[in-house]
């Protein structure tokens, strides 16, 4: 199976990054891998994780806003998610951690089926959205995340 991650692009990918997604991230892929997946990784150009990186940026935003060479990580976004549907078809499942932005990739014709996993909590606009998409696919990280869910969706 072939596995398009996109990662947020605040921090590395990697397993001392500063970021939890981050690092959750490294993690996942590298238990993919050892089930025979092969992932790409949509992140930060300097992240490190078993995965062949396809860099959005050279450098991660974090870094780049310090450096006075980024302002604002919208665009920088709206860049990945093109890289993503440009790339698509050459996957099996597409995983989105990126939070809400990436919802838009599910309603794309042609694309295979796209993954969304909650990091964040699951606050009252987060509901509404899942409440009027259940057909997307959603995980989370937590048993806790999981139950807010499963109130919006019928299985």
């Amino acid at each position: 199976m072939r596995i398009l991650h996109l990662a947020p692009l605040w921090f590395p990918v990697s397993s001392n990054s500063l970021g939890g997604v981050e690092t959750f991230l490294t993690g996942l892929i590298a238990a993919l891998e050892k089930q025979g997946c092969h992932n790409a990784l949509l992140a930060a150009g300097d992240s490190h994780a078993e995965a062949e990186l396809l860099p959005v940026v050279p450098m991660n935003l974090f870094a780049q806003m310090e450096a006075g060479t980024a302002a604002e990580h919208l665009y920088f976004e709206q860049h990945q998610l093109l890289l993503a549907l440009e790339r698509a078809t050459a996957f099996d499942v597409i995983h989105s951690h990126i939070g809400w932005g990436g919802f838009v990739l599910s309603g794309a014709s042609g694309l295979p089926p796209v993954l969304h996993t909650q990091h964040n909590p699951v606050y009252q606009d987060l509901k509404w959205f899942v409440g009027r998409h259940p057909d997307l696919w959603y995980s989370t990280v937590s048993e806790f995340q999981a139950r807010d869910y499963l109130s919006l969706i019928h299985i």
